[in-house]
């Protein structure tokens, strides 16, 4: 819960907007490494969400089940 709360409020909003303050956004190198880093911060910050997802699944059919191992969340319907 801490990734989702502290990562997107301080962190992202201190790379985002208080950097631009600092860096010289003029300059093609500078600009195109901020929006680089940003958008890989906010890619990590959708593979957080998704994770957080996947665990709230998992305990939430592990209630449903009352304790007993069901099946794997992330595991595809395949055959083999």
């Amino acid at each position: 819960m801490l990734r989702l709360i502290f990562f997107p409020f301080w962190i992202i909003k201190s790379t985002s907007v208080e950097l631009q303050e600092v860096l010289d956004v003029s300059k093609v190198y500078d600009r195109s490494l901020f929006y680089v880093f940003n958008t890989m911060l906010l890619m990590l910050l959708v593979f957080h969400i998704y994770w957080w997802f996947l665990i709230c699944s998992m305990i939430l059919r592990q209630l449903r089940n009352r304790g007993r191992v069901g099946e794997d969340v992330r595991s595809d319907s395949e055959d083999e």
